[in-house]
């Protein structure tokens, strides 16, 4: 079996919108732990600020316009959202990972 390493092969960034009780601080506690963990595993070094924005609660509009195309980002209003830093920047495993562990909805936005 081959297991998938880097990033995804299509050039966009993510908006991720969890579906948990967990506030921005501690969703960005266990994303670090889980990137730590991931750079572990993998033998890589990827650091927190090079992946991600730090989470937030959305308490309006975000990514402006692209609300008509990824309906999860019309229902983010008091959600945490976590955000890519760049194109392709969180490593394809850490986004499985992610979805799992947040309950999120992800958007791919570009």
């Amino acid at each position: 079996m081959k297991i998938r390493q880097g990033f995804v092969s299509n050039s966009s960034s993510s908006s991720f919108i969890c579906d948990t009780k967990m506030n921005a601080e501690e969703i960005e506690t266990q994303l670090r732990k889980m990137l730590d963990g991931f750079n572990m595993m993998m033998d890589t070094n990827y650091k927190f600020e090079d992946c991600f924005c730090n989470p937030y609660m959305v308490s309006g509009k975000i990514h402006e316009g692209f609300e008509e195309y990824y309906p999860c980002l019309k229902n983010a209003k008091g959600k945490i959202a976590i955000d890519s830093v760049d194109d392709n920047s969180i490593p394809y495993e850490m986004i499985v990972l992610i979805e799992s562990k947040f309950n999120t909805t992800h958007c791919h936005l570009g």
